[in-house]
């Protein structure tokens, strides 16, 4: 796992550096990756079970809008056959998946509203 997340953080497309700052992630407001370092047991068949990747990385848009111009620039730029090369380094396990969330605030839990 270390030797994966020096790559990720220090290595990783390091060509287009000016590029993800300008182009990539235009009008992004926040951008975490989240790193599995341990499985957890499931609570039901108390196996710890790896979910199948390495990383969860959020970004997120304040608009619809902004999310598509972002995945136009990504699939469409100069640097789209390095990224590719990149990629296909880096996640050789998986394919990198999309996914839209929503929040749900649940009456349960320190942040439930009273």
């Amino acid at each position: 796992m270390d030797q994966f997340i020096n790559y990720y953080e220090n290595h990783a497309f390091k060509a287009g550096a000016a590029f993800r700052r300008a182009a990539s992630l235009p009008n992004a407001s926040r951008y975490v990756r989240r790193y599995i370092h341990k499985p957890e047991k499931n609570p039901i068949t108390l196996e710890p079970i790896h979910p199948g990747y390495d990383c969860v990385m959020e970004i997120w848009w304040d608009s619809r809008e902004y999310f598509e111009k972002a995945m136009y620039a990504l699939h469409h730029g100069k640097f789209l056959p390095d990224r590719i090369k990149d990629e296909l380094e880096l996640f050789a396990s998986t394919p990198t998946r999309c996914a839209v969330s929503r929040n749900a605030t649940l009456p349960w839990g320190r942040t439930a509203p009273r």
